[in-house]
This record gives structure tokens, sequence and C-alpha cells, in this order.
């Protein structure tokens, strides 16, 4: 299993995510966890980090990232967990 982590702009862009993901039949998403962001630590937002644990490789997650719409942020953003800095790839546009 290989360690995941993505920023999404809000956690209905992750549950349609999953969804996508289970319905493709592309493989197992274990031990999800989302984790609400804040502004200055407090103050909460929508944005949200999320990891899980998948065997599944990257370009098949991003596949179903794709098809998610406004699935943009996830997919620029998703990386294994130990390269993941939350920085966004803005020159990947390929997305919903």
């Amino acid at each position: 299993m290989i360690n995941y982590k993505f920023r999404a702009e809000c956690d209905l862009d992750v549950m349609k995510f999953a969804l996508k993901f289970n319905q493709n039949g592309k493989g197992l998403i274990k031990d999800m966890q989302i984790v609400r962001q804040k502004i200055y630590d407090t103050i909460p937002i929508p944005d949200v980090e999320v990891t899980f644990q998948s065997s599944v490789p990257i370009d098949h997650i991003k596949q179903v990232m794709a098809m998610v719409e406004d699935g943009h942020v996830m997919y620029q953003t998703l990386k294994p967990e130990a390269e993941y800095t939350g920085k966004r790839e803005e020159n990947i546009i390929n997305v919903k």
C-alpha cells in the first residue's frame, strides 16, 4: 500500500472522488482521513487535506480525479505522502 496525500477545495470534492473511484473499480481506498484547514490556526475554511492508502498507481488515481467536476486542486496536489508539499502544479489542467 502507498500512502497518498492531496488538498481539495472542500470535503464534497473528496466525496465525489471517492464515489467515482469506487464506481470505476480502480481499487481500494483505505484509512482515508480528511482534515479541515484553518487560517491563522483558528478560523476554519472549506479547504481540506486528505490522506489515504491505496495499492493503485498515482496515474490511475489522477485519471479518476480528472473526472471529478472542479477536482483540479486534488489533481494538482496529489502526491505520495512523503513527497507532499500542498503546492499546486499549475501547469496541469487536464481536469473537468
